[in-house]
């Protein structure tokens, strides 16, 4: 099972965004490794290596709830996987698509 957390700032060294809950909280999965590497194959598959909207070279990540959705696009087609997991803290965030692969 691959444990994945993506480590919070203090909140000193942050500005708050609009809506944004200040604290030290970071999203935290537990997920088994064969469904999240095709989720993330998956969602590879959609980012352009080479394109002018940097955005769009990073995979969403939305844990919630029993899930883990992996949402990535290039603005023609967008993929989205949904793998159960155990989410002990939810949260967003997006990563390099080649980071994870």
């Amino acid at each position: 099972m691959a444990r994945l957390g993506l480590p919070a700032e203090p909140a000193s060294r942050r500005p708050a965004a609009a809506g944004q809950i200040e604290g030290d909280r970071a999203m935290k999965i537990s997920i088994e490794r064969g469904p999240l590497l095709r989720a993330v194959a998956q969602a590879q598959s959609v980012v352009e290596r080479r394109n002018t909207i940097p955005i769009l070279a990073n995979v969403l990540i939305e844990a919630q709830g029993e899930t883990v959705s992996f949402r990535a696009t290039d603005l023609d087609i967008e993929v989205v996987d949904r793998v159960p997991a155990m989410v002990e803290q939810p949260g967003a965030a997006t990563v390099s698509a080649v980071l994870l692969h």
